[in-house]
């Protein structure tokens, strides 16, 4: 009888024989406020502006320690009343719901309900 020859169901090949595999890294990525908020690995070219190729190896917790002259630093984020934003918080979102409405999309009627209530107090007149 014959040997039947088989066949290799996939050839395994190493990184340096495709040249189009991208090299990848890992790198620690802040959030907008310049917080740690984890690690990525991901292609080099796919590196943005909020990464930090060079720090490869990081076990903080992310959102507590923010990047400051080259190095991580204990810097708990604000709370908002400590900012007294809440004025400010709740105008913001009233004027994005008058946005949306202006752009002719429909909101429930208690929310409009509730945007027109806000429009007649003095917190929306106030621009601080």
């Amino acid at each position: 009888m014959p040997k039947k020859k088989i066949e290799p169901l996939a050839v395994v090949t190493s990184p340096t024989e495709h040249p189009e595999t991208p090299k990848r890294i890992v790198a620690a990525r802040l959030d907008a406020d310049g917080y740690f908020a984890g690690m990525d690995e991901l292609p080099e070219a796919d590196l943005t502006d909020r990464h930090l190729p060079h720090v490869a190896e990081c076990d903080l917790p992310p959102g507590k320690y923010r990047w400051v002259d080259g190095a991580f630093v204990h810097a708990p984020r604000p709370k908002a009343e400590d900012l007294n934003l809440t004025p400010h918080a709740e105008r913001a979102i009233v004027k994005g719901f008058e946005a949306v409405l202006a752009a002719g999309i429909k909101l429930p009627p208690e929310t409009v309900r509730y945007v027109e209530r806000f429009q007649q107090t003095p917190d929306y007149a106030t621009e601080k």
